[in-house]
Parts: C-alpha cells; structure tokens; sequence
C-alpha cells in the first residue's frame, strides 16, 4: 500500500495579498506513488483573524513519482490578506 504523510512549512509573502505555502508529501507506505498529483485544495478556512483567504492553485499539480520513503514538494499559492493570521487548508491528492 502507498500511504502518505504531509508537512508544511511557514508561509512567506510573494505580493501584497499573495502568500504561498510549502508542502512535503512523503511516501510513508511500501508501495511506489505512480504519478502522484494534487488534484485540489479545499475546507480553506481562516482560524485566527480576518479576511478571506482563497487558494489560487492551479490544479493538478504533478508530483510525478514517489517511492516509499521519498518525498515531493509543492508551493500553494493563496490570496491571504495581512489581517488573517492562522490559516487551515485540506490538500487533496492521488
């Protein structure tokens, strides 16, 4: 089986608004990850502050291949305000 485990890293700004999130995807399972991808980002919600915040992703992103005890990494984009300072996201990948 191919399980996974996601880490992210601390937000930085890239423009007024514009934030981006990186991701680790590590292949914790026995089994390959054959053309792993994000296929969405959803349940984008605001936990500490103000302000929408919305993912800009665009989806898929390919990963490629993952073999058990490797790993992939990604940037999410998001438009965060300065106002909204915890954020909570739902990766969805295959």
């Amino acid at each position: 089986p191919v399980l996974f485990a996601i880490t992210s890293g601390a937000r930085f700004d890239v423009a007024l608004n514009e934030r981006i999130v990186p991701i680790v995807i590590r292949n914790t399972g026995a089994g390959a990850a054959v053309n792993a991808r994000i296929t969405g980002i959803a349940n984008v919600t605001t936990l500490a502050g103000s302000g929408a915040v919305t993912s800009t992703v665009a989806v898929p992103v390919t990963l490629g291949d993952i073999a058990p005890g490797q790993q992939a990494a990604a940037s999410l984009r998001f438009q965060w305000p300065a106002t909204a300072t915890r954020v909570a996201f739902t990766v969805q990948f295959t």
